[in-house]
């Protein structure tokens, strides 16, 4: 017989019934009369049932788990409300010095293991076979401060001329490209505004990203967005290049920007460092193959690999509202899978 002890706490009522997952009496839960169960109490009965029946499902089997999941699938998997598993993971990842990024970004393997210890859930890792896995081309995002020649740069790699088109010269939305470099290696860019009233979209474009290529003047060096891309780098421990603009201009100093690097912590290659640096410029699209191929080195390093045969998985960097035909127009990258012309997704 269930005893009526309520706590004023919803979520530490209904998970405190998970003890009674082999014993409760199905029958007496739904009997409001039998215990006085308010029609709020009986509300929570019904949800902790839901839940119980659900965990309930889980015990005695082994569940397979894909050896590339993100939380939204593996709450799925574990039949757990995502923002508790995400409650969850947060703290684990703390204790293990893992930083997650979003809901989208694919678990390491030691972070499922203690999710499943958790949720109380026997498992097993279901391998990818490498034949189905492909190379992909590389997610590139270009950060810097306002004004340093971030959209010049895209121009100089796929030969347009976007930053005509923008209000003012500056970049005010995020933008994604994919196209062959000059060396014939597909690379999808996202540009990113560097303005300061757009910190949401660079940290858009930072989830997004799997190599950051950071624009520095030659002039002015590193200033306040450069400093915050700085950080964000840091804070989800991203693959850099860093490239030094407007080297062909009066008063440009690249040895400074480089020393100045240094106390930030970045120790660039030109002078005994890991960091892999270019001198450029941009408008004049010189130095442009050193940095297209310390970008494509730094990309074969990490082995990008990503499934096909799977359900398709994209971010949308930037949507808008098309004005002739009020249909919402997206910029997305492709993270697995495969997106074809025509396709429909939610």
């Amino acid at each position: 017989m269930l005893t009526r002890h309520w706590d004023t706490s919803f979520e530490s009522l209904f998970y405190s019934f998970s003890p009674f997952i082999a014993v409760y009496d199905k029958s007496q839960m739904n009997k409001n009369e039998d215990i006085g169960l308010s029609e709020k109490e009986q509300q929570v009965i019904d949800k902790a049932e839901e839940y119980l029946i659900g965990r309930t499902n889980l015990k005695g089997t082994i569940v397979q788990i894909p050896e590339q999941v993100d939380a939204v699938e593996l709450s799925k998997i574990l039949k757990v409300e995502i923002t508790k598993l995400l409650e969850e993971s947060y703290i684990i990842a703390e204790e293990l010095g893992i930083t997650i990024i979003d809901e989208f970004q694919p678990l390491r393997s030691e972070l499922i293991e203690q999710l499943c210890i958790e949720f109380d859930t026997d498992y097993e890792i279901k391998k990818i076979e490498e034949k189905e896995l492909f190379p992909r081309p590389p997610i590139v995002t270009i950060m810097g401060h306002v004004d340093h020649g971030k959209t010049t740069l895209v121009d100089a790699f796929r030969d347009s001329n976007l930053v005509d088109q923008e209000y003012g010269a500056i970049t005010q939305t995020t933008a994604a490209f994919s196209f062959e470099t000059h060396s014939g290696h597909f690379v999808t860019f996202i540009d990113t505004p560097g303005h300061e009233v757009f910190d949401g979209m660079r940290l858009r474009g930072a989830k997004a990203t799997d190599i950051v290529v950071v624009v520095i003047s030659a002039i002015e060096g590193i200033q306040k967005q450069t400093i915050e891309v700085f950080d964000l780098i840091k804070k989800y421990d991203l693959p850099l290049v860093i490239a030094i603009n407007k080297v062909d201009r009066d008063y440009a100093d690249p040895e400074a920007v480089m020393l100045n690097l240094i106390e930030y912590g970045f120790d660039v290659d030109e002078i005994g460092g890991e960091i892999p640096t270019a001198r450029i410029s941009a408008l004049k699209k010189t130095g442009m193959e050193e940095l297209e191929e310390k970008i494509i080195t730094l990309a074969e390093s990490l082995e990008l690999k990503a499934p096909h045969d799977c359900i398709t998985e994209c971010l949308i960097v930037e949507s808008s509202i098309d004005e002739d035909s009020s249909q919402v127009i997206a910029s997305v990258v492709v993270r697995k899978g495969v997106l074809s012309v025509g396709d429909a997704f939610i």
